[in-house]
């Protein structure tokens, strides 16, 4: 996870306009979470809009999910 994180601040420091994570469910994956993860990344950047990849509605009830993104949405200040 520190790595992925380190890799956003890279990202943003560089220039990159956007980063996104997908969510997975696979042991291979650290991301089953992209709104905390993105959070997270949101805490260490500045300017690098942050976005969600892969959202798996299926798996989750999506007003939770408009619920968290508009949370983390609030964290990274429109970003």
């Amino acid at each position: 996870m520190e790595r992925l994180l380190d890799e956003v601040e890279i990202a943003d420091r560089v220039g990159l306009d956007v980063f996104g994570v997908g969510e997975h469910h696979r042991e291979e994956f650290l991301d089953a979470a992209p709104a905390v993860i993105l959070a997270a990344a949101a805490a260490r950047t500045r300017r690098i809009c942050l976005t969600s990849a892969v959202t798996v509605l299926s798996a989750a009830d999506p007003v939770r999910v408009f619920q968290e993104f508009a949370t983390l949405d609030l964290i990274a200040k429109g970003r």
